[in-house]
């Protein structure tokens, strides 16, 4: 297994803004097309793939028809942001000098420095246990 959850949303062919209801309808509807007593006497290929893609559509409605399960789904499936919170003062983005000689020495003008107050403020706001 690749530990890549399935797109459900996909196999039930609704938008991830999908309401209960469309998603039931979109249920309802593939089990319609897909289910073997409907079907109009398919070769034993097409029955086969049928019957994994029924599968396939009752697993996906048993996660996004339930609210609790959908929305454990949403999370474990919501793209990754990177630096969505705005950066804090003192997290800068700076490289170490390296080489000799740069121990201990001042940094340059152009160098960052931090914010005191700011670094406070930050952790008074986050009740930083100190």
């Amino acid at each position: 297994m690749n530990g890549r959850l399935p797109d459900l949303y996909a196999i039930l062919q609704v938008d991830r803004t999908a309401t209960r209801g469309e998603i039931r309808s979109a249920y309802r509807r593939l089990l319609r097309t897909l289910h073997p007593d409907l079907q109009s006497g398919p070769g034993a290929e097409e029955a086969a793939r049928a019957r994994r893609q029924l599968q396939a559509v009752m697993e996906a409605y048993d996660v996004l028809g339930d609210p609790e399960r959908r929305a454990d789904y949403d999370r474990a499936t919501a793209p990754v942001r990177l630096h969505s919170e705005p950066q804090e003062p003192f997290l800068l983005n700076w490289l170490p000098r390296q080489g000799s000689g740069s121990a201990g020495a001042f940094p340059s003008s152009d160098f960052p420095l931090l914010d005191v107050e700011a670094l406070l403020e930050y952790f008074l706001r986050r009740r930083f246990p100190w």
